[in-house]
């Protein structure tokens, strides 16, 4: 999936920019919400475009912060931040950009979320590490949160084996459609 990811990211170059093109305008009906994107790391399709269109329409953007390498069973925290301030980003441990630690820390309403797989049910395949599945659970128990799955259609699979930690999505946003996951209550 990776080698998957990484073609796509090659071959569609402007796919960041398609993800606006898909987004529903009943995805975010709240005044103000707080979005947290995230800033690409090697493949990943870049949420920055959508970002921009979504901070237009009135969202405060956040970006979200590792846990040390040594706290990996943390969740993500997250932090006022504009991705394309340079200023407002540091390098983590993990080689990722995130925002500087003295950024406002926030809840976000909405999370976009990198994937390196997903099927049509919101299951996702992330890096491995659970640092998403932590935080949306951790999320969800203090209220509601929409997790939104963002990829290139290529990495949609027909089923992701699950477990009872693993966190679904509520929306899939690709660079061709853009979709609600059906809910399992």
């Amino acid at each position: 999936m990776l080698i998957k990811r990484k073609y796509a990211s090659e071959q569609y170059t402007d796919a960041g920019a398609r993800l606006c093109t898909h987004v529903p305008s009943d995805l975010i009906l709240k005044p103000n919400p707080i979005l947290a994107g995230y800033f690409p790391c090697k493949s990943e399709i870049d949420p920055r475009p959508l970002m921009r269109l979504l901070k237009a329409k009135g969202a405060n953007l956040c970006l979200p912060r590792t846990p040390s390498k040594g706290h990996v069973d943390q969740a993500l925290t997250f932090h006022l931040c504009d991705p394309d301030n340079k200023g407002q980003l540091e390098k983590s441990a993990w080689g990722v950009m995130e925002p500087l630690a003295t950024r406002p820390q926030v809840r976000p309403d909405f999370v976009l979320v990198p994937l390196v797989a997903f099927d049509r049910d919101g299951n996702r395949l992330g890096q491995g590490k659970g640092h998403y599945d932590r935080t949306l659970a951790a999320l969800r128990a203090s209220g509601p949160v929409i997790a939104i799955g963002i990829a290139f259609s290529v990495q949609e699979v027909e089923r992701i084996p699950t477990e009872p930690h693993d966190q679904r999505l509520d929306w899939i946003i690709t660079e061709i459609e853009a979709y609600r996951v059906p809910s399992c209550e």
